[in-house]
């Protein structure tokens, strides 16, 4: 079960670019990386692709240089919305996906803090 507000620190946060790696994509903030195994959906200008499928990675990119500015979650997944009225959908769940369904990378002192790194569980294992 995911926490009310347990996303709050996305709040502010730009996306500076996003990058597809085999079977999941990584959504990346100036240092910081939010890993996505499920398959995520991004909405912009009412158009929407889901991972992996083709249109995504072009929605999902007209989001970069966008700011956060609400990352709700409800038992089934977290809406990320963003200062341009476009979004991102991450589901808590995937049959494809293993036990994990999203990773959080902080950035500590200019590099990765992989010790800090927060993961959310699959709630389909």
């Amino acid at each position: 079960m995911v926490a009310e507000n347990e996303f709050d620190f996305l709040i502010g946060l730009e996306l500076s670019g996003v990058s597809f790696v085999r079977d999941y994509v990584e959504f990346l903030f100036d240092g910081p990386v939010l890993r996505v195994m499920s398959e995520p959906e991004a909405r912009v200008a009412g158009r929407r692709g889901t991972f992996p499928d083709p249109p995504f990675r072009d929605v999902a990119c007209e989001l970069i240089g966008g700011a956060i500015v609400a990352a709700d979650a409800d038992p089934h997944g977290l809406t990320i919305v963003f200062e341009t009225g476009g979004s991102i959908r991450v589901p808590f769940s995937s049959e494809d996906a293993g036990p994990e369904v999203v990773h959080f990378v902080p950035w500590l002192n200019g590099a990765p803090h992989v010790e800090s790194m927060r993961t959310w569980e699959n709630l389909a294992s």
